[in-house]
């Protein structure tokens, strides 16, 4: 009871982990199209007052980079909304993406209004091109910090995954040990014809594998015996004669499900 109790306890930190990846996933794709969205926005709008070549800006270059920056806005704007209604649809709470798309969705809204000045002032006679540029630095301001947080957003779940990457090495981490009996006893494994309790072994002691991905293992025995308590349907061992043996896992979730530990005894 007490080891199935502990298989339980492991199999629920996999399945934990697996969902905290996948939310971590969601989580990236979801900055990384705010990010995108940012840049195109923030070079469109330098673009508005570039002329061609080192002609002079004119009213009518700044109409027409408008209209394109327009219609990047609605664009973007369309996006946003399509990841604001796929964030609604999951089953999840993505509380710090949503508040970062309201506050993007904000941004936009302030764009398009100041698209509207900015063509109203350009109906106007004698506009002073300097001035409309003062009017659009004045808003990058803003921009400029939205892009600083979504940043150090991105900073934080690159360290959130890396803190995953580890924990799941470790969740997926087997120990394969194979040696005479004697041998056992020397490295503190077999002590009065037992082995000792899973949290009592030493690790150095024993060859790291990843479960996910090891599969079988060759060996020299006269009378092979695993000790550990590994389900017999989950396994088989043949031999070619000579002593020389192999071991396949059939089925790895059933092999490694009560142990972490392989231990074989050759003789």
């Amino acid at each position: 009871q007490e080891i199935m109790k502990l298989v339980e306890e492991r199999d629920s930190l996999r399945q934990a982990q697996v969902l905290q990846k996948e939310k971590l996933d969601n989580y990236s794709k979801t900055i990384e199209t705010l990010n995108a969205t940012l840049d195109s926005i923030a070079y469109q709008e330098k673009m508005i007052f570039i002329g061609n070549g080192e002609i002079p800006v004119t009213k009518e270059d700044v109409k027409h980079n408008l209209m394109r920056f327009e219609a990047l806005l609605k664009k973007q704007g369309e996006k946003i909304k399509q990841l604001e209604k796929q964030l609604a649809e999951s089953n999840e709470s993505n509380t710090h993406s949503l508040s970062l798309i309201s506050h993007l969705k904000e941004q936009l809204n302030d764009k398009n209004l100041r698209i509207a000045q900015l063509k109203e002032e350009l109906e106007k006679k004698n506009v002073s091109i300097a001035r409309l540029q003062e009017l659009v630095e004045s808003q990058k301001i803003t921009i400029n910090t939205q892009s600083a947080t979504i940043n150090e957003l991105n900073r934080r779940t690159q360290r959130q995954n890396e803190a995953l990457a580890r924990q799941d090495a470790i969740l997926n981490n087997g120990y394969v040990l194979i040696g005479s009996k004697e041998d056992l006893k020397r490295k503190g494994i077999l002590k009065k014809g037992k082995i000792v309790a899973d949290a009592s072994l030493d690790r150095s002691k024993f060859a790291k594998i990843d479960i996910r991905e090891w599969r079988e293992i060759y060996f020299t025995a006269k009378r092979p015996r695993i000790l550990t308590n590994m389900p017999s349907s989950s396994y088989e061992i043949t031999t070619t004669g000579d002593q020389k043996f192999t071991l396949t896992v059939k089925d790895p979730s059933d092999f490694w499900r009560i142990s972490s530990y392989l231990i074989i005894q050759t003789d």
